[in-house]
């Protein structure tokens, strides 16, 4: 059966040191199964153009290499950060992406998917974007964002996302902390899958 048409397999356990191999990269539109996993977190039509498909496989044990594949979009390194439906990792050095567009105003967020879900309800949104794809890397995204006049704040509703936000606004107080927006959920994305469930979160 054809990698592209296989079931989401098992989380691939990853080297740090250079044990997979990249075999391909492709537009969406291979791959029922990813196309059908971003069906599920609401963000299908927005992702076209800003994912691929990424191909890859991992050696294990006995030199015995396995094939995956996983949604991907390539941070600052130009490594890729990768997910599907199972797990989410890095093929290569972890880094922030940033997609550079007004040099004023820089929104910025802890996941890509929660890019892609505050996308949906903005799409003709023209702020520069910064996700971070690890609160770990928030160190790298002050400096980033360092030059913009205006910064929007879409960090998770729990406290890594709490504490990112507040040192976000210490560095810059003008600081807009937007998770207001999804009051009532984890993040950007948990809001737009709900309602797309026919849920909306009243108070």
């Amino acid at each position: 059966m054809p990698i592209e048409h296989r079931r989401f397999q098992r989380k691939p356990d990853i080297p740090r040191e250079p044990g997979y191999e990249i075999v391909e990269i492709k537009d969406l539109g291979h791959n029922t199964a990813l196309l059908n996993y971003l069906e599920t977190r609401g963000v299908r039509a927005v992702a076209e153009g800003r994912t691929k498909e990424v191909y890859y496989d991992v050696k294990h044990e006995n030199n015995i290499r396995m094939n995956y594949f996983a949604i991907g979009w390539q941070n600052e390194t130009g490594s890729w950060e990768i997910r599907n439906a199972n797990f989410k990792a890095c093929l290569g050095k972890k880094a922030i992406s940033f997609i550079p567009n007004s040099p004023l105003r820089i929104a910025v967020f802890e996941g890509y998917f929660n890019y892609l879900s505050w996308l949906t309800d903005n799409p003709f949104a023209t702020e520069s974007i910064l996700v971070l794809n690890s609160i770990s890397l928030i160190a790298a995204g002050l400096e980033k964002a360092r030059t913009y006049n205006d910064v929007d704040l879409f960090f998770d509703n729990d406290p890594p996302g709490e504490r990112a936000a507040a040192t976000f606004k210490q560095a810059f107080p003008q600081a807009i902390d937007c998770s207001g927006i999804y009051k009532g959920y984890n993040d950007y994305n948990d809001k737009i899958v709900a309602e797309r469930r026919g849920y909306h979160y009243t108070r």
